[in-house]
């Protein structure tokens, strides 16, 4: 009879110690999945020009350099909000290399992205035309990355629906422009309006509308990730792929 409770005995307290053991896992278990669901990569945000380069100057005397800041400024907290780790190429009115010349500049922006651990690039640039009557965002990606052409795509779509621009632009493939051509990781430059239109001229320097274009290219980034994420998990064909083997073409 003592054998049999001593058994009995044992039965419960296996089972005891087991509950709690689970009970103490399952919280760390959910917080562990928490995290990688809400891990996201680290985007470099380039506010073009700064300090003694002043970039384009607005029909109305305002200056590309400040704009591209403030809409800069804009988009990291979006992407900071959204939990988005961001490297800025400036956060002040200057030039990475103050005392250097403009490609000299252009060399360290360059290296900043090169070395950091980022995985995009939006650079943030305000357009010029001879013809004021002319208006509208423009991205603009190398010709030679098809994951920045996607991007690009997926920004210039956002930015035209949800800016409800009149006269949609499309992005625009490049093989010149020094930022895209030498950074070796998915980059786009973001034209995001034109300084010579009187109409958007006041729209980019008008906060409201800073704050809504920062949301439509985080909007933009974060609809992307899901595409590339999706992309490298299925094949074309719905099959699903090792993801070690899809990496993305820079």
């Amino acid at each position: 009879m003592v054998r049999r409770w001593m058994i009995v005995f044992a039965v419960l307290l296996f089972a005891f110690i087991a509950v709690v053991i689970n009970d103490a896992v399952k919280p760390y278990e959910m917080v562990q999945a928490a995290d990688v669901r809400i891990h996201k990569e680290t985007i470099v945000i380039d506010a073009g020009h700064g300090g003694s380069d002043p970039g384009k100057v607005a029909i109305d005397g305002s200056l590309e350099k400040d704009i591209n800041l403030k809409i800069a400024g804009k988009l990291r907290r979006e992407l900071m909000e959204r939990g988005y780790d961001v490297i800025m190429t400036r956060e002040a009115d200057r030039l990475t290399q103050e005392t250097g010349s403009k490609q000299a500049d252009m060399r360290e922006r360059v290296r900043m992205v090169n070395h950091s651990d980022a995985q995009l690039l939006v650079s943030i640039h305000q357009n010029s035309f001879t013809d004021a009557g002319v208006c509208g965002p423009q991205v603009f990606y190398h010709e030679a990355s098809k994951e920045a052409k996607a991007l690009a795509e997926v920004m210039q779509e956002q930015l035209n629906e949800t800016l409800n621009i009149a006269k949609p632009r499309v992005c625009k493939a490049d093989h010149s422009y020094y930022l895209l051509k030498n950074t070796t990781i998915t980059a786009v430059i973001v034209e995001c309006g034109f300084l010579s239109n009187e109409t958007e001229a006041g729209k980019l320097n008008d906060d409201a509308y800073q704050k809504q274009l920062a949301a439509c290219l985080a909007d933009a980034i974060e609809k992307y990730e899901q595409e590339s994420t999706s992309q490298r998990e299925c094949g074309q064909d719905g099959n699903i792929v090792d993801e070690n083997k899809s990496g993305r073409d820079l």
